[in-house]
């Protein structure tokens, strides 16, 4: 939500809605990442299973958190919120989705 948040106060003025869509998946991912990173230290995953298991708990977790709000508080229709999914006109949401599921693996790998 703060990537969203910051994203329509700051960048989003400044560009279309295409490129500030684009610009907050990279945002996203970039901050995912050094979370990650700073999870992994914290708390080491030990195995490629339970980094496996975190990152699908992550991604099922989001997604239904986008889909429960973007139903239930923001009265989008299912149409609407499917639409920010759709790779064929241009929305990258999917990148983020992607990232969540294997970035923990990634910085596990990384960790060692």
């Amino acid at each position: 939500m703060a990537n969203g948040i910051t994203r329509d106060l700051t960048f989003a003025k400044k560009m279309s809605e295409p490129r500030a869509n684009r610009v907050s998946v990279l945002t996203a991912i970039t901050a995912f990442a050094a979370y990650f990173a700073l999870l992994q230290r914290r708390w080491p995953l030990r195995t490629d299973g339970e980094a496996a298991k975190v990152g699908g708990a992550w991604l099922v977790l989001t997604v239904l958190f986008e889909l429960g709000f973007g139903r239930l508080v923001a009265r989008r229709s299912w149409r609407e919120l499917g639409a920010e999914y759709d790779l064929t006109r241009g929305r990258l949401w999917p990148a983020v989705l992607a990232w969540l599921a294997v970035g923990p693996a990634l910085a596990r790998r990384l960790g060692h």
